[in-house]
């Protein structure tokens, strides 16, 4: 496995774990919408748990494109090395 494969394959499970987070967000989001949770606690939810649910898919889908900016950086890198050995 190369050095980019390896950077694509991280970044996309960095993308896994917002999508995670965001999934979880949503559960939360739901039982205190008055959805029942498991436990029967209702909670309490203001705009912060929406722009943040928003927030982590948005990180989610720019990771799982293969965070451009940095994917380009890092392969510039690479390939630098690769022309200076």
């Amino acid at each position: 496995m190369n050095y980019a494969a390896l950077f694509a394959f991280i970044i996309r499970l960095v993308g896994v774990y917002f999508l995670y987070s965001a999934t979880a967000q949503v559960i939360v989001f739901l039982s205190a919408a008055g959805f029942p949770a498991s436990s029967g606690v209702r909670m309490h939810f203001g705009w912060s748990s929406v722009l943040s649910l928003i927030g982590h898919v948005l990180a989610a889908m720019w990771f799982f494109k293969g965070a451009p900016p940095y994917s380009g950086w890092a392969y510039k890198e690479l390939a630098d090395k690769k022309d200076n050995s």
